[in-house]
C-alpha cells in the first residue's frame, strides 16, 4: 500500500479500526471495574 493510498483511506480505515477497539475497550473496562 502506497503512502498516498494510506493518506487517502486514512480516515475511513481509522474509523473502521477505532470503532471496534473503542467498543472492546469500553466492554473490558466496564467488566473489570
Amino acid at each position: 500500500m502506497t503512502l498516498a493510498g494510506t493518506v487517502a483511506t486514512g480516515p475511513d480505515l481509522l474509523r473502521l479500526v477505532a470503532v471496534p477497539v473503542f467498543a472492546w475497550t469500553c466492554l473490558l473496562y466496564t467488566s473489570l471495574m
